[in-house]
């Protein structure tokens, strides 16, 4: 097949072959997102799922190639890819519609198998059939593999730097694999020469077979149950079909030298199957914007009494906004907050406050202190562009306002920015449930902030932790320590007298906080709902246990919360 000059076409195969594989590797981490969040566990099964379905392709594609090596036949894997890869919008709509009782690593992995093990296998089964067509030479055979090799590794690079810098954003998860899809049965039909006149005319006898079926179906009326309550149904017998596929056309390598006519008749079934679920409505992310970051969605609910929007960053709420009324706080950590900025501003009188908030979400507190606190700036990193357009789009954010969005990692825009301005106070809410960007914890990045803050300034951060057998929030205590002499542990209520994992604040300041004046002056406009954890209770806990300090050589963040994520079993 790449005999007289033409190995370029192997490598171009294998080239495409892998683009296409790393391109679902990557999209994979952002599918799985909106349904068990990105930790982690979600990587770790990501990569050895599709690591175990290729290493599983490359054993099955030897076997195939000693067989039956021949142009149909890698033009049936690539059409089996195709399939399989369509497969993975339809796997996604069932495995998340279908209620399984275990724990979260045993479903991560379950999900992530589901899901994208066929594909991997699929695609790993191409190389060993290219590598049978093009030893041609024996003589050659170290520098012909070597090359084959070589250019499917460029191809996953090139796959991983196109999905990751670009597609995803462009285009968002479902189409890059429909895209996918279509570019591999493409290379299906002209690999395997399936244009050619014998080819032709059995890909069309396939393709008005298929065809007439649909207009059958069309014409009848046959799908009218696909209907809100029927669409479990109709998922479950497309995944099946589309599911068992791949495996008829990698059989039929085996049987006919001539597949043509079946294996086009089954690829229109399965495309149109795919196409009319997609077409009402199934498969789709579950997001009104997919950002290389996040799956946004927003929903309707009421929080004490009060109509507000919420903002759903992946699987999270991550902000509750009223559209009418700014002051509106969802969050007890937001109410903790508020309070420490009364305080401040009651014992800072003047020309208004500076504060800098380290991720902006739904701008919740950010528009608050823009309401209550007039005369102030505030300054976002905000690392989503997308988050902030949205917050514009859907959570009334007035274009007229007087927040300053910087859309940049935290880190990175601290160190690039050259406006020596301190603040009073910095907010940090970067921390999305369980999901913490470590470079944010270290006792380095707490020198930046430190060098930002006025004298007199605080830093406060909501920490998601529990107080016994937890071990993140004593660490990034323990952290803060390094850098602040005085470290506070916060919340409303008393939220460690509970068992359980909770919401905390920790503020940091170099002048010490007077807890006395505090009760005093926000206890006096209405009752005080922050508490704080007394001294010597707070010194036993940061003492107890393993004395952890997060610096940048050292900084096992999704380490210290794997237990949150063990204990919620969600």
């Amino acid at each position: 097949m790449f005999a007289n000059g033409r190995i370029w076409l192997a490598y171009l195969i294998v080239f495409v072959s892998s683009t296409c594989a790393m391109a679902i590797e990557l999209v994979a981490g952002r599918i799985m997102a909106p349904y068990i969040g990105v930790s982690l566990y979600t990587w770790t099964s990501i990569i050895g799922i599709v690591l175990a379905g290729m290493s599983l392709g490359n054993f099955v594609g030897g076997l195939l190639a000693d067989r039956r090596a021949s142009r149909p036949t890698l033009g049936l894997t690539f059409v089996a890819g195709g399939l399989a890869s369509l497969g993975i919008l339809v796997m996604t709509q069932l495995v998340v519609a279908t209620e399984i009782q275990m724990s979260l690593i045993p479903r991560t992995v379950l999900y992530t198998t589901a899901i994208f093990f066929l594909p991997s296998l699929v695609l790993g089964m191409v190389s060993p059939i290219v590598i049978k067509l093009a030893l041609a030479d024996l003589k050659r055979t170290g520098n012909t593999v070597g090359s084959i090799y070589a250019f499917s590794t460029v191809g996953s690079i090139f796959g991983t730097f196109a999905t990751g810098f670009w597609l995803i954003s462009w285009l968002g998860t479902r189409t890059i694999v429909w895209l996918v899809a279509l570019v591999l049965l493409a290379m299906g039909l002209v690999v395997g020469e399936f244009w050619r006149p014998k080819g032709r005319l059995a890909a069309l006898s396939g393709t008005l077979l298929a065809c007439g079926v649909a207009l059958w179906i069309n014409s009848s009326n046959t799908l009218r149950w696909l209907a809100p309550e029927s669409i479990g149904n109709y998922t479950v017998a497309t995944a099946f079909v589309v599911a068992l596929l791949p495996a008829i056309l990698v059989l039929l390598a085996f049987l006919t030298r001539r597949p043509a006519t079946v294996a086009t008749g089954l690829v229109v079934v399965a495309f149109g199957l795919v196409y009319l679920g997609w077409d009402a409505g199934l498969y789709r992310a579950p997001c009104e914007r997919e950002s290389n970051y996040f799956c946004i969605r927003t929903s309707e609910t009421t929080v004490d009494g009060h109509k507000v929007r919420a903002l759903v960053l992946d699987h999270l709420i991550h902000s509750y906004v009223s559209l009418d009324d700014p002051k509106v706080l969802g969050y007890g950590y937001e109410r903790v907050y508020a309070e420490l900025t009364q305080f401040y501003a009651a014992e800072h009188p003047g020309n208004g406050l500076d504060t800098l908030f380290i991720g902006g979400g739904g701008y919740t507190f950010p528009r608050y202190v823009e309401a209550v606190y007039p005369s102030s700036t505030i300054d976002v990193m905000e690392i989503d562009p997308a988050v902030t357009q949205a917050a514009h789009d859907y959570l009334n954010l007035s274009p007229d306002t007087r927040i300053r969005s910087f859309n940049s990692d935290a880190r990175t825009f601290l160190m690039e920015w050259k406006e020596p301005k301190k603040y009073d106070v910095v907010y940090g809410d970067a921390f999305n449930d369980l999901s913490v960007p470590y470079h944010l914890t270290t006792v380095e990045f707490d020198q930046m902030i430190a060098s930002r803050m006025k004298d007199d300034g605080i830093y406060v951060v909501n920490v998601i932790d529990k107080l016994e057998g937890g071990e993140f929030m004593k660490a990034f205590m323990n952290s803060l320590r390094e850098v602040f002499p005085n470290v506070y542990l916060l919340s409303q209520g008393e939220a460690w007298k509970g068992s359980g994992a909770n919401t905390y604040v920790i503020m940091a300041s170099r002048e010490p906080f007077d807890w006395a004046r505090f009760e005093r002056v926000v206890g006096a406009s209405g009752p005080l709902r922050t508490n704080m954890l007394p001294a010597p209770e707070l010194e036993a806990y940061l003492s107890s246990g393993r004395k952890i300090v997060l610096t940048d050589d050292y900084v096992p963040v999704d380490q210290l919360v794997a237990r949150l994520f063990l204990d919620r079993g969600v």
